[in-house]
């Protein structure tokens, strides 16, 4: 409903959040092993963040 009032840059700007974020989700699956599991179970923590 945003591009129907001529605000098609905010579903350009929401599509390139989320090509961001499945790119980096992918990067940090290849990293971290077990990362969906260390995620649920609250344990991403205890990795360097820089």
């Amino acid at each position: 409903m945003l591009w129907t009032h001529s605000s098609l840059g905010f579903f350009l700007s929401y599509m390139l959040g989320n090509l961001y974020a499945a790119q980096i989700y992918y990067a940090m699956l290849k990293e971290i092993k077990d990362f969906t599991y260390k995620i649920e179970n609250n344990q991403f923590m205890a990795h360097k963040i820089y």
